[in-house]
C-alpha cells in the first residue's frame, strides 16, 4: 500500500511537470531535465482565483467574463502585457508626464517600470517552479491597460490612475503566486493554511472587483477621487482601501503560516518569500545603450581622477564596528518603508543627538539598498558618502559631489561600464588641465539621475560638512530632486543643527529617541560585556543588573554605553563592578571628564604624551599614520631645547595612554577620535582647534630653529621625503623660501619622494611664477634625479602637469630636451609626454628638437613611440600618428622595457586601432623580439587575452608557430594557454598553431586547451 502511494505521488509530480512544460510551450524532455522543486500537493490543488471569482456578484462576474474572454497560455499573456506596458512607458517618456498630488510629484513612467519588473518576476517564477493558476484574469488586466482605446487618455491624471491600478493588481498576483507556492499542505498545518487561503480568496476578490470597476474609476468625473484613493488608500472607504485591508489581513495570516511552517522548505522558494519584503528593482533596457564597456585600467584611471576618496573603506570601517543584528528598527520604521517604496523623488532625514548611532544606522541603510540591488539585474544608480569634519576630502561639498559622480558613472549592477558622455567629458577636462567643478558635478549628476530608472543617494553626517558651505550641498540635492525626471531617493543623517533643521524639517524625517534603539543597545551591551574574562564567574543577578543598568542609563546613546562597558571591563571583582554601577556618569560630557581625569591622574609625563596626541589628531589633515603620530608626539614644544623623548612608543601603548579616546582605523591605518563628540569635548573644555594648530606649528618651528638642518637621524627616517623648502615652494611662499635658503637649505638637494627635487615637485604642482623664482634662486633645470618617477624636472612637467608655458620656460633656461634620464618610468622627456600627456605637448617638444628615435636606457617602454602606444587612459592614437609622421621607427628594437617593440606594446594593451595603424605603416608582425615579456606581438596579444588583436595579426600574416627568443614562453599558443586565455587559444589552434618542444615550452598548460601536434 505504501509503495502504491509513493508511486502515485511520483506519477502526479510527473504529470505536473508535463502540464507545466506544455503550458510554457516547452518540450516534455526539457521538463524532465528540470531540477525537482518543492511541488505543492496536487491531490488537493485549489484554484483560488476561481473561488474568488465565484464570490463576486453576478453583474461583476459578467463584466469580468467580457474582459477575460480571450484567456490564453499564461506565458503568452505575460509577454503581451509586457509589450503593452512598455508602450505605455514610451508614451509617458515621450510626453514627459509628471503629476503632483498633494506633496508628492509622481513620475508616471516609473509605474510602468515597476509593472515590467513585477511581470518579469511572475514569468521567471512560472518557468522555475510552476505556472500560476489558469484562472488569473490576465485578459482583464490587459483590458485595464487598454482603457485608453475606450477612454481617450489625454490627461496625465488618467494615465497615472491607470498605471497605478495595474501596478496594484500585478503586485497582488505576484504575492499570491509566491504564497501559494511556499505554503502548501506539505509544509504548513491545515488550520493555518486554510486561513491563509481564505485571506487570499478575499484579496483576489477585491482585486477582481477593482478590475471590473476600472472604467468607472478612470472616468474624468471621478479621476481626482480615484487618485486620492490610490495615494491615501488607508484613509478612504472604497475599492482601493478594501484592497489594502485585505492585504493587511493576508500579511497576518502569512505570518502565522511562517511561524508554523516546516523548516525543510525549498531554499529558492524562501528566497522569493524574502524578496516580497523589499522594493522591486527597476529595469530599463535603454540604459545599456548609453553605457559603454571600458577597459579596467582606463576605467580605474578615470574614476580615480574624478574622486580618490576611498568611500568603500569608510563604509567597511563602520560596518566592521556595527554589532550584528542591530539597526533593524530603522529599516522596519513606517516612514523609512514609505521612503524606500516611494515611486517619486523624495528625501528622508534621520536626525539624532551625538552618540545616538546615526552612522551605524546609515551604514545599515547602505547595506539594505546594496542588498536589494544585488538580488536581481537592474539599471538603478546608487551612491553614498560619509562626511568627516577632520578630513578636508570628507567635509567639502565638492568632494561629496565628485564621489557621487564617480559612483553614478554606471549602474549598481554594471560596474564594468561607464556613461559615454561622462567618459568624454573627463577626457576633455583632463586634457585642459582642469577638474570637475560644483556646477559640472551638478550637471553630471542630473544626467545620471535622468538616465537611470531610479537613483538612491545616501549621505551620513551632513552636520560634519563645512558649516559655511554645506548650504551649497543642500542646494544641489534640492536641485536634483526638483529637476529629476526619474525617481531620486535621498537619505541624509545628521544632528539637528539649526541651518540643517530649517532646510530639512519639512521633509519626511525620523528622530532617534531613546526607545528607538534600545534593543540595539541591548544587543551591543550583551555582546560586549561577555568579553569580560571573568564574566562566566559573575553571579547571574549581577550580570542582569549590569545589562539593565547600562540600558536604563544610556538613554539611547551608543557612545555612552560603549565607554561604560570599557570601564567595567577593567574591573576585577564583583564588588568593584557593583560599586561602579552606582557611580556611572550622567551623560557623555561627564563620562569624558571622568576618563580624562584618569589620564591626568596617572603621571605628568603620560598626560603630556596624551595631550600632544589629542592635539595632533585634532588638527591633522589628512589624518596621521602611526609612524607620523608616534614621531610627532615625541617632540615637546614646551621645552626650550629641541629634544625628542627617549620613549619608544607603539600603537598599543598610545591607545592605552589615551584610554581609547583615540583609535587606530583598521581599514586606513590612521589615528582618529573614537567619536566626533570626543573632539568636541576637548574643544569645549580644554583647548580650541586654534590652540591645537598652534601646538603643531610650535613643534614644527622648533625643529626649524635648529642651527643646522640635520638630514639624518630619527626624525628624517620618518619623513616621506619632502623638505620644508619644497613645501613652502608648492604653497607659493616666497619669503619663507628665501628665509630657508638663508638658513642653509639647498635648492638642489635630492629628495626621496615621487618627484626627486624641489623644482620637479613645483613644476608638477605649483605655478609658473614659483618655477621662475626657484630657477632665479639657482635651481638646476638639468639636475639628474636619481629618485622618483621622472628623472628630470622637464620630464615631470611634460608628464604630470602638461603645462606648455612651464615646459617652454625650462627649455629657455637651458633644459636639455634629449637628456638621458638616470631613473624613472620613461627614459626621456619626450617619452614621458608621449605616455601621459596630450599630443600638443609631444608636438611642442619635437618642434624644440626632441629626438623621436632616441634610444632609451631606462624606463618601462624603450622608445617614445612605445610610450605613446601605451597612453591608453583615454584611447589616445593621435600622438602615435604624429610620431610616425615625424619619422619614428616603427620597427626599432627596444633594448629595455616590457615590450620589445612598439607593435608588441599596442598588442599587449589590446588597442586594435593602434595595432592596425602600425601594421599599415609597415610594422613587422613577425619581428623577433630580444627583450620584454612576450617574444612577439602575437604572443603579447594572446597572453593578455585580446582575441580581436590576435585575429588581426594573423590576418596580416603573423606566423602562428614562430619560436620565441625572449620571455617565458616558447610560442604564442603557450602564452595564451599559460594565462588561461581560452578564446585566444581557440583562434590560434584554428589558424594551425601546434605545440612545440623547446627552451621555453610549458606543455602541461597547453594540454588543458589544445591538442599536441
Amino acid at each position: 500500500m505504501l509503495r502504491r502511494a509513493k508511486h502515485l505521488k511520483s506519477r502526479i509530480k510527473e504529470l505536473f511537470r508535463k502540464e507545466s512544460a506544455a503550458e510554457l510551450g516547452q518540450p516534455h524532455a526539457q521538463a524532465q531535465d528540470a531540477p525537482e522543486r518543492a511541488i505543492p500537493s496536487l491531490l488537493a490543488k485549489r484554484d483560488l482565483w476561481l473561488e474568488a471569482f465565484e464570490k463576486l456578484p453576478k453583474d461583476t462576474q459578467r463584466q469580468l467574463q467580457r474582459d477575460n474572454a480571450t484567456q490564453g497560455p499564461h506565458n503568452q499573456q505575460i509577454q503581451e502585457l509586457l509589450n503593452l506596458v512598455k508602450k505605455k512607458q514610451e508614451e509617458c517618456e515621450r510626453k514627459f508626464w509628471r503629476l503632483r498630488v498633494g506633496d508628492h510629484e509622481i513620475v508616471l513612467r516609473d509605474y510602468a517600470v515597476t509593472i515590467v519588473g513585477c511581470l518579469q518576476k511572475i514569468g521567471d517564477i512560472a518557468i522555475q517552479f510552476a505556472p500560476p493558476q489558469a484562472s488569473i484574469p490576465w485578459s482583464a488586466v490587459k483590458a485595464l491597460l487598454q482603457k485608453e482605446v475606450q477612454i481617450t487618455v489625454t490627461e496625465s491624471a488618467q494615465m497615472c490612475a491607470l498605471l497605478a491600478s495595474a501596478d496594484r493588481i500585478v503586485r497582488v498576483i505576484n504575492r499570491g503566486q509566491i504564497y501559494e507556492l511556499v505554503y502548501t499542505t506539505e509544509t504548513t498545518p491545515e488550520l493555518a493554511l486554510n486561513n491563509l487561503q481564505a485571506a487570499l480568496i478575499d484579496l483576489y476578490s477585491a482585486a477582481l472587483e477593482l478590475l471590473a470597476n476600472s472604467t468607472k474609476l478612470l472616468d474624468k468625473s471621478t479621476i481626482t477621487r480615484t487618485l486620492h484613493s490610490i495615494l491615501h488608500s488607508g484613509e478612504t472607504a472604497d475599492l482601493f482601501s478594501n484592497l489594502v485591508k485585505h492585504e493587511s489581513e493576508l500579511a497576518r495570516e502569512a505570518q502565522a503560516c511562517e511561524s508554523r511552517r516546516s523548516a525543510d522548505a525549498d531554499t529558492s522558494l524562501m528566497r522569493l518569500l524574502r524578496e516580497l519584503e523589499v522594493p522591486l528593482t527597476r529595469v530599463d533596457e535603454k540604459v545599456s545603450s548609453l553605457l559603454e564597456r571600458v577597459d579596467d585600467s582606463e576605467r580605474l584611471a578615470i574614476l580615480e581622477w574624478i574622486s580618490a576618496v576611498p568611500y568603500r573603506k569608510h563604509h567597511d570601517t563602520v560596518k566592521e564596528a556595527r554589532t550584528r543584528g542591530t539597526c533593524q528598527w530603522l529599516l522596519q520604521h513606517q516612514r523609512f518603508r514609505e521612503w524606500a517604496n516611494a515611486s517619486f523623488s523624495v528625501i528622508m532625514w534621520l536626525q539624532g543627538s551625538p552618540g545616538a548611532g546615526k552612522t551605524f544606522l546609515t551604514s545599515a541603510v547602505i547595506d539594505h539598498v546594496e542588498g536589494i540591488l544585488s538580488t536581481a539585474p537592474n539599471h538603478e544608480g546608487f551612491a553614498f558618502f560619509y562626511c568627516n569634519r577632520h578630513e578636508t576630502d570628507r567635509r567639502e561639498p565638492l568632494s561629496v559631489l565628485r564621489s557621487y559622480v564617480r559612483q553614478l558613472s554606471t549602474t549598481a549592477f554594471n560596474p564594468e561600464s561607464m556613461r559615454a558622455k561622462l567618459r568624454s567629458l573627463c577626457q576633455e577636462t583632463r586634457l585642459k588641465g582642469a577638474h570637475l567643478t560644483l556646477a559640472t558635478c551638478q550637471d553630471q549628476l542630473l544626467e545620471s539621475v535622468n538616465l537611470y530608472p531610479q537613483t538612491t543617494l545616501v549621505l551620513d553626517a551632513l552636520d560634519e560638512c563645512e558649516p559655511e558651505t554645506r548650504a551649497r550641498l543642500i542646494d544641489t540635492i534640492e536641485f536634483l530632486l526638483k529637476n529629476s525626471e526619474r525617481p531620486l531617493k535621498v537619505f541624509i543623517s545628521s544632528r539637528p543643527d539649526v541651518d540643517i533643521r530649517d532646510r530639512l524639517l519639512s521633509q519626511p524625517n525620523i528622530e532617534i529617541r531613546a526607545t528607538d534603539n534600545q534593543d540595539d543597545i541591548a544587543k551591543f551591551v550583551n555582546e560586549e560585556i561577555i568579553k569580560h574574562r571573568r564574566w562566566g564567574k559573575i553571579a547571574a543577578p549581577l550580570r542582569t543588573r549590569i545589562v539593565d543598568t547600562l540600558l536604563d542609563r544610556s538613554q539611547g546613546m551608543f557612545q555612552w554605553a560603549s565607554l561604560q562597558i570599557k570601564q567595567l571591563l577593567e574591573l576585577q571583582t564583583q564588588a568593584a563592578i557593583t560599586d561602579r554601577l552606582g557611580k556611572l556618569p550622567i551623560d557623555l560630557e561627564a563620562a569624558y571628564d571622568e576618563i580624562y581625569g584618569k589620564i591626568a591622574a596617572r603621571n605628568e609625563h603620560d598626560k603630556a604624551i596624551a595631550d600632544r596626541a589629542f592635539m595632533w589628531v585634532m588638527c591633522a589633515n589628512p589624518p596621521l599614520r602611526s609612524a607620523d603620530l608616534l614621531s610627532a608626539i615625541r617632540l615637546d614644544p614646551e621645552n626650550d631645547a629641541v629634544q625628542f623623548s627617549d620613549d619608544e612608543l607603539d600603537e598599543n601603548l598610545l591607545a592605552d595612554i589615551c584610554n581609547n579616546l583615540l583609535v587606530l582605523d583598521s581599514q586606513r591605518r590612521v589615528w582618529r577620535f573614537s567619536h566626533l563628540s570626543v573632539a568636541e569635548y576637548f574643544e569645549k573644555n580644554h583647548w580650541s582647534l586654534r590652540q591645537a594648530h598652534c601646538h603643531a606649528a610650535a613643534a614644527c618651528l622648533m625643529l626649524l630653529m635648529m642651527n643646522k638642518v640635520d638630514s639624518s637621524g630619527y626624525w628624517s627616517g620618518r619623513r616621506e621625503g619632502d623638505n620644508l623648502l619644497t613645501l613652502a615652494a608648492v604653497g607659493g611662499h616666497k619669503p619663507i623660501i628665501e628665509a630657508l635658503l638663508r638658513r642653509g637649505m639647498k635648492l638642489n638637494t635630492p629628495l626621496n619622494n615621487k618627484w626627486g627635487s624641489a623644482l620637479a615637485t613645483v613644476v608638477a604642482h605649483g605655478s609658473l611664477e614659483i618655477v621662475q623664482f626657484l630657477v632665479e634662486k639657482g635651481a638646476d633645470v638639468n639636475m639628474p634625479l636619481h629618485t622618483g618617477d621622472y628623472g628630470s624636472a622637464l620630464a615631470a612637467a611634460a608628464s604630470y602637469s602638461g603645462d606648455i608655458k612651464t615646459i617652454e620656460f625650462l627649455l629657455e633656461k637651458g633644459a636639455d630636451v634629449n637628456m638621458p634620464l638616470p631613473t624613472g618610468d620613461y627614459g626621456s622627456a619626450l617619452a614621458a609626454a608621449a605616455c601621459s600627456a596630450g599630443t600638443d605637448v609631444v608636438r611642442f617638444l619635437v618642434e624644440k628638437g626632441a629626438d623621436v628615435n632616441m634610444p632609451l636606457q631606462i624606463g618601462n617602454y624603450g622608445s617614445a613611440l612605445a610610450a605613446a602606444v601605451c597612453n591608453g587612459i583615454f584611447g589616445e592614437i593621435k600622438t602615435v600618428e604624429f610620431l610616425v609622421e615625424k619619422g619614428a621607427d616603427i620597427n626599432m628594437p627596444l633594448p629595455i622595457g616590457y615590450f620589445g617593440s612598439a607593435l608588441a606594446a599596442a598588442a599587449c594593451s589590446g588597442y586594435t586601432e593602434v595595432v592596425r595603424f602600425l601594421v599599415e605603416k609597415g610594422a613587422d608582425v613577425n619581428m623577433p623580439l630580444q627583450t620584454g615579456r612576450y617574444g612577439s606581438a602575437l604572443a603579447a596579444a594572446a597572453c593578455e587575452g585580446y582575441p580581436k588583436v590576435v585575429g588581426l595579426l594573423l590576418e596580416k600574416g603573423a606566423d602562428v608557430n614562430m619560436p620565441l627568443q625572449a620571455g617565458p614562453y616558447g610560442s604564442a599558443l603557450e602564452a595564451a594557454a599559460d594565462k588561461g586565455q581560452a578564446a585566444c587559444v581557440e583562434i590560434l589552434v584554428e589558424a594551425g598553431a601546434r605545440q612545440t618542444y623547446g627552451l621555453n615550452t610549458r606543455t602541461d598548460k597547453v594540454r588543458e586547451y589544445a591538442p599536441v601536434a
